[in-house]
C-alpha cells in the first residue's frame, strides 16, 4: 500500500465526454428496460462507453455521488415531457484486468461527504452507491503494475415515474444530461491525485400509450329484442355488453358502416322492415344510429368514427351498445321473426 502525500495535485484539463444511452420501450402501462438490469432495488445501465488514455496507476480510488436528476425529454409534433431520475451511484468496470482492493486509511476520508456502499464484483468490477450527494470508495484498488485503472463506467439509477408522459402521442422521446463523476489515483511520480470525467446519459422512450390486448361482446338476452305493446305502438330493445381490456391512455375507437342497412327484416317478407336505433352512454357520440335506421350526421362528419374514452381504470373500457326500435305502429308489423345484423371495427386508432 503507498503512503498518503497531504498533498493533492489538481488537474485542469479538457475532460473527454464518452455517452450512454439507457433504452426504454414502454407499451401501455408495460416498461420494459432494453439495456438496463435491476439490482438491489435500482438499474445498472448494460450500456457503457470505453474509457481510455487515462493515466497508468498500480492503485486507485473511485467516488461516486446520489443526485436528482430531471430529464427534458423532446419528442414527436414538439412534445415534451420530463423524466426525474435519481443518479444513485456508479459502477466502474477495468474489464479483468488482474487487482485486488486494500482498505482506505482515515486520512482520505474527508474527500468527498460520505463513504460509498462499495461491492467489489468478481474482481473485475466495483458498484458504489450511496445517499450522499457524493462519495468515495472505501475499498483501494490494486494492480500489480501501472495500468488504465478502468475502461467502463455506468451509471446506477431510479426512475420515479413515467407519468408525464401520459396524454402524449405515440413515439420516441429523448432527453440527456452531462453525469460528472471522479476517481483518485496514484500519478507515475507516487502523488495522489484525481480526474475528473463526464458521460453524457441519454434515455430513449420509445411510447405507444395505450395497448388493446383483448375484447370482450356478451349480448344481452342472446341479442333478441322482445317487443313491448303500449296501446297502438310497440318497441324494444337490448344490450351488448362490451369490455375492451389493455391499457388505454384516452380511450378506444369504434368504426360504423356509415352505409349500411340498420333495419330489422322479416323473415319471409323482405319489404317489411323494422328500422332500428343504436346507442351508447358513454361514447362522445351518444346516438350512433338514429330511430330511422340512419347513421346521425355527426357520425358521418367522422367517417361512422365514434370515440369511446377512458374512465377512471385505465386498464379496462367497459360500456353498453343499446339496440332497439320505438313508436312503431302496429300496422307497420306483420307477425313473425325478424333478424339484422352490423359490423363494428375496434381500434386505438383509425
Amino acid at each position: 500500500m503507498k503512503s498518503f502525500l497531504a498533498i493533492i495535485v489538481y488537474i485542469l484539463c479538457l475532460h473527454p465526454v464518452y455517452a450512454i444511452t439507457v433504452n426504454i420501450n414502454i407499451n401501455g402501462d408495460n416498461v420494459k428496460y432494453e439495456n438496463a438490469r435491476l439490482d438491489k432495488g435500482n438499474y445498472i445501465s448494460t450500456a457503457s462507453e470505453f474509457v481510455s488514455n487515462l493515466e497508468p496507476t498500480s492503485s486507485w480510488l473511485p467516488a461516486s455521488s446520489s443526485k436528482e436528476l430531471n430529464f427534458n425529454l423532446f419528442g414527436p409534433d414538439k412534445k415534451n415531457a420530463s423524466l426525474h431520475v435519481q443518479l444513485t451511484g456508479l459502477e466502474f468496470d477495468w474489464a479483468g484486468s488482474s487487482s485486488n482492493s486494500d482498505s482506505i486509511n482515515n486520512t482520505v476520508m474527508g474527500l468527498e461527504s460520505g463513504i460509498c456502499n462499495t461491492y467489489i464484483l468478481a474482481g473485475t468490477k466495483v458498484q458504489l452507491t450511496s445517499d450522499s450527494s457524493s462519495c468515495i470508495s472505501n475499498r483501494f484498488i490494486n494492480s500489480a503494475s501501472e495500468l488504465n485503472p478502468f475502461y467502463f463506467v455506468r451509471p446506477i439509477f431510479k426512475v420515479h415515474s413515467f407519468s408525464t408522459l401520459t396524454g402524449l402521442p405515440e413515439g420516441v422521446y429523448v432527453g440527456s444530461e452531462i453525469i460528472k463523476y471522479r476517481y483518485y489515483y496514484y500519478n507515475k511520480h507516487n502523488v495522489f491525485t484525481y480526474r475528473e470525467l463526464s458521460f453524457d446519459l441519454t434515455f430513449q422512450i420509445s411510447y405507444t400509450p395505450s395497448v388493446f390486448s383483448s375484447l370482450e361482446v356478451v349480448a344481452e338476452n342472446g341479442g333478441i329484442i322482445e317487443p313491448k305493446y303500449e296501446t297502438d305502438k310497440v318497441k324494444g330493445e337490448t344490450k351488448y355488453n362490451v369490455v375492451a381490456s389493455g391499457f388505454f391512455d384516452t380511450g378506444i375507437k369504434m368504426k360504423f358502416d356509415t352505409g349500411g342497412n340498420y333495419s330489422l327484416i322479416h323473415e319471409s317478407d323482405s319489404t317489411s322492415i323494422i328500422p332500428y336505433y343504436i346507442h351508447c352512454s358513454t361514447c362522445d357520440n351518444k346516438v350512433i344510429v338514429g330511430d330511422d335506421g340512419k347513421v346521425v350526421s355527426a357520425v358521418l362528419s367522422s367517417s361512422g368514427i365514434v370515440n369511446v374514452p377512458v374512465g377512471g381504470n385505465h386498464n379496462t373500457i367497459s360500456f353498453d351498445l343499446v339496440v332497439g326500435y320505438r313508436n312503431r305502429e302496429f300496422n307497420e308489423v306483420i307477425t313473425g321473426r325478424y333478424s339484422a345484423s352490423f359490423n363494428v371495427i375496434f381500434g386505438l386508432d383509425f
